[in-house]
């Protein structure tokens, strides 16, 4: 009777003593993932939860910077569509930086219309609020395309003979394109708010 009894208490008492070891054991491990601070504040519970937030933080802002891209890119693109040739013109300055020059980002499209038969360079003229006007001193460059879609850029010095091209009382700048498609003239124009932007 007696040996009944202890092999049923035991196997009884060594079960309840690897449910309190088992127990013990997953409290420690709770505790160890649950960093406190001094005053006993929770300073981690999880960190792949924090590492997630950090990167929807990352996420969001890029998103932000990214309307705000947008935002700048508008005020700073301007389209004539009159013909059959669309003419966007861009200024890169306050997005991707030019010390010696202004540079203005060209796009050409049309169906109907064979581009390789202008020279981009000549019919190309810069003016500012001031005076300033110049034809010879602007570059341009072919990026790519050719017979109904062009893609380049105009760069125009920010210093001519020893002067800036720029100054406070410039109150906005313009490019003209003469001729194309029998438009007389498109004239892209930008005023001081984007003047302000082109500033080093």
């Amino acid at each position: 009777m007696i040996k009944q009894k202890s092999f049923i208490v035991l196997p009884l008492v060594a079960l309840i003593i690897g449910l309190a070891g088992g127990y013990f054991i997953y409290t420690k491990m709770t505790a160890a993932s649950k960093m406190k601070d001094k005053d006993g504040a929770v300073i981690s519970e999880n960190i792949s939860e924090s590492s997630q937030t950090g990167s929807n933080v990352d996420n969001s802002s890029n998103k932000i910077k990214s309307q705000e891209d947008d935002k700048l890119r508008d005020k700073l693109l301007k389209i004539d569509s009159r013909g059959s040739v669309q003419v966007g013109a861009t200024i890169l300055n306050p997005i991707e930086k030019d010390d010696k020059y202004i540079v203005i980002e060209m796009q050409f499209d049309t169906h109907s219309v064979d581009l390789d038969v202008y020279d981009f360079q000549r019919i190309a003229t810069f003016k500012t609020s001031d005076g300033v006007e110049m034809n010879q001193e602007i570059i341009w460059e072919k990026a790519d395309g050719g017979g109904h879609h062009y893609l380049g850029k105009y760069k125009i010095p920010k210093v001519v003979d020893g002067k800036p091209v720029i100054t406070e009382k410039t109150e906005s700048i313009e490019l003209d394109i003469k001729g194309l498609d029998n438009v007389e003239n498109r004239t892209f124009k930008w005023e001081k708010d984007v003047i302000k932007l082109l500033k080093n």
